[in-house]
């Protein structure tokens, strides 16, 4: 435990890089989702 606690670069991952991370996941995927469905709503679609 003290060795992990130590290395900086474990506690970054550990804590940091999630708290940072998982709100872009969760936010950023459905406006992802968003803008390709109104792209798709948007574009024209011919028949031949």
């Amino acid at each position: 435990m003290k060795d992990t606690l130590r290395d900086r670069r474990t506690l970054f991952f550990m804590i940091v890089f999630p708290i940072l991370i998982i709100p872009l996941i969760i936010g950023g995927i459905p406006k992802i989702m968003v803008s390709m469905m109104e792209k798709k709503m948007t574009e024209r679609i011919t028949i031949a």
